[in-house]
């Protein structure tokens, strides 16, 4: 569709931009996307992209709808990240509330060109396979896809999203309560995968997590400074999410080193 293609270019266009300038963006990112972006001035199909990440030794398949938390599991064990063919609508340039094709493109895969961020997925995958799931995690499963059915609407009911809101909030307290291994598994892909942050040079912070990195808006607010940055040693597990929204807040590591240990106490 030209609309899509539209949102594409602007988007795309401008994140590189950004990456390029900001100074909290990795090299390795800025050199992947920039890679990636020179090679197609189109929207990529799922052929560009797997001879864009050729290198990495993985490769991407699509998805329709919401992956399940065990298939995400299952196919990035096996070094395979599902990308969304649904890509956002022009008004959710800044800030999409569903996961989709800028997401997962323009926010994961230029990490995957670094070997820490590679093998730390790696692993998340590898020992998440052998966690159960709990009532409470699909609890929050289900009050998460509702709440962002809700928002997705071309009109918002701001009581229903309030109502939505709030059970989201009663699922992650009940997931968290529970101590459920699965919910901490998803809580530290969150935080590290999603919206995570490195100590870099300088000892400047350095985004890795894809939603921030695909997000407009949620990297204008960083980088003004309204979001708060905290110790992800001291605080990120059993922290809720709402992705729908701008986070108020984000977390921090020392490094991959961190990660894996963090991960590893799981």
């Amino acid at each position: 569709m030209e609309e899509d293609e539209e949102t594409w270019s602007i988007l795309s266009s401008e994140l590189l931009e950004v990456a390029v300038k900001s100074g909290w963006h990795s090299p390795v990112y800025v050199e992947a996307l920039t890679a990636l972006l020179t090679s197609c001035p189109r929207r990529p199909i799922l052929q560009d992209l797997n001879r864009w990440l050729a290198p990495t030794s993985w490769r991407t398949e699509y998805s329709d709808g919401y992956v399940s938390v065990d298939r995400y599991f299952e196919m990035l064990d096996r070094r395979c990240f599902p990308i969304a063919r649904a890509i956002r609508r022009r008004r959710d340039l800044n800030h999409s509330a569903a996961p989709d094709f800028a997401h997962d493109v323009l926010g994961h895969l230029p990490m995957l060109f670094d070997p820490g961020y590679r093998e730390l997925v790696s692993s998340w995958a590898r020992l998440g396979r052998f966690s159960a799931s709990e009532p409470e995690d699909r609890w929050v499963a289900s009050a998460l896809a509702a709440l962002i059915t809700e928002r997705e609407r071309e009109s918002c009911n701001p009581v229903a999203i309030a109502q939505r809101t709030e059970e989201l909030s009663k699922a992650h307290g009940a997931a968290f309560a529970r101590r459920s291994r699965r919910y901490r598994f998803e809580n530290f892909f969150t935080w590290a995968f999603e919206f995570g942050l490195l100590i870099g040079d300088g000892d400047k912070p350095t985004l890795i997590g894809g939603a921030c990195l695909s997000s407009r808006g949620e990297m204008a607010r960083l980088f003004k400074g309204d979001v708060e940055i905290l110790s992800f040693r001291a605080g990120a597990i059993g922290h809720p999410v709402d992705y729908t929204v701008f986070q108020p807040a984000m977390f921090i590591a020392s490094g991959y080193d961190e990660l894996t240990y963090e991960l590893s106490q799981i």
